[in-house]
Parts: structure tokens; sequence; C-alpha cells
């Protein structure tokens, strides 16, 4: 094998053909002395993966400049975190409050009745304190049948009446499913969630559930 020379005034750093062992090991530590500058200039893995966690990306001006789901996750981070710290103009007041879902007023009266999501099991329902609002408070049927709990949030007496009295033939899960599903539900703003005013049925829903609510 034979490598091409290299003049000394054209490159004093190559080794290529030089036939003495202690020149070319002479010619590699002058290499490796010339190197080791430019190694310690390298920030070390840790001091960069701090300063790149400390660093989030800019969100992104417009939607066509967003190519990767990356990107607009990052912007949508980016943008919570300006909403949490700057604080709301007057104009924001002025905005309407949007509707609540069912699934909150239904939880919010689970916990005002203090029932809890992972009871699935029939039973009667208890007695409950004075201070319960009244669309919520147990009808007699309630507190003798067993049915399921998830009927008892509902702030509609007649309707969770109807739902002990046909358990024979509502098939609770086509119930369920259409609840959350359809478009069942909205609970208007400044109505709380066992206000039986504040609640809106949708019309799909309606045509298909509405008998239980009269």
């Amino acid at each position: 094998m034979v490598f091409s020379r290299y003049s000394q005034d054209e490159d004093k750093s190559a080794w290529y053909g030089v036939e003495d062992p202690k020149k070319r090991k002479q010619i590699q530590d002058r290499i490796a002395q010339r190197q080791r500058p430019a190694i310690k200039n390298i920030p070390d893995a840790s001091s960069s993966s701090s300063t790149a966690s400390s660093w989030s990306s800019p969100p992104c001006s417009s939607q066509s400049s967003c190519s990767s789901p990356g990107a607009e996750l990052s912007s949508d981070s980016h943008a919570l975190q300006i909403m949490t710290v700057v604080p709301m103009t007057v104009d924001h007041s002025l905005l309407h409050d949007p509707c609540v879902s069912a699934y909150t007023a239904l939880f919010q009266n689970g916990i005002i009745l203090g029932l809890t999501c992972g009871t699935c099991i029939a039973s009667k329902m208890h007695r409950v304190p004075d201070h319960v609002p009244d669309s919520l408070k147990p009808t007699a049927k309630q507190m003798v049948a067993l049915h399921h709990p998830w009927i008892d949030r509902f702030p509609f007496p007649k309707m969770r009446d109807h739902c002990i009295e046909l358990d024979a033939i509502i098939d609770s899960e086509e119930f369920l499913y259409d609840l959350f599903m359809m478009r069942s539900f909205d609970v208007l703003p400044g109505f709380a969630s066992y206000d039986p005013k504040g609640w809106r049925m949708g019309t799909e829903f309606a045509k298909k559930w509405g008998y239980l609510f009269y």
C-alpha cells in the first residue's frame, strides 16, 4: 500500500507515509494536543440538557408555519403559561360564561349528596342533610327501591322516579351512551348544578328520552 507524501510546507501534521514509528507517534501526539482545547470548549451533556430544558421554543406565528403536532403542542402549552401569568383585562369580564357540561353538573351534585363515582352497585338512597337542595333530596321511591346510584345525581325528582319504575324496560347502558354521545344537556351560565331551571336538553336526546322528565 502506498501513501502519497505531503511536503512539510503543505501539512506538517500529516503522518501518512511516515515510516519511522517514533516520528509518526510524535506527529499524532502533536495532533492530539491541538484538539484538546477544542474539546474543553464543548459543553458537557448535563449542562446542555439543563439549558435545553429551561428554554422553550416560541409559539408559531401562524398555523401554516406549524407543520408538526409537536409544534402545536408547544404553542398551546406556551399560551397556557401566558394565561396563568397575565391578569385578565376589563374586557374579559364582559364575556359570557360558557355553559357547564352535564357531566360537570352531575359530578358536583354527587359531591353535594356525598356520592362517589366508584359506586356502581344498585342500592337505596340514604337520608341527606337538610341543607341539600330540594331538587336533589331523595324521593320515597329512591329510599325504598334498589336502583343505579347515577340516577340520584339528576336534579329531576320525576325523572328519578320514572327511571326506578321503568327499570325493567329502560336499557340503562343505552341511556348513558346517549347521555355521553349525544348533545344531551347543558347547564346555562349563572345557574347552579342542582337548579333544574338551568338545564337545557338537546333536541335529539329529548325526542328519545324526554318522556322520563315529564
